[in-house]
């Protein structure tokens, strides 16, 4: 499964860390991808989760 992460002017600047904590066992028992806008969020995640794939989307 790819997850797009959705990101805003006004997103928490820890919502990486906290999409990590919460879906934490599911990203780690099943190969899903996360993609987002924000490459800051995403170093986040794979800071806490080093084998999930990750996909930067530029605009």
């Amino acid at each position: 499964m790819i997850i797009e992460l959705k990101v805003t002017n006004q997103s928490d600047k820890q919502m990486g860390t906290r999409f990590a904590d919460q879906y934490r066992a599911g990203l780690q028992r099943l190969p899903h991808r996360v993609h987002s806008i924000g490459y800051a969020y995403l170093r986040q995640i794979k800071r806490q989760l080093p084998h999930t794939q990750i996909g930067w989307s530029q605009c």
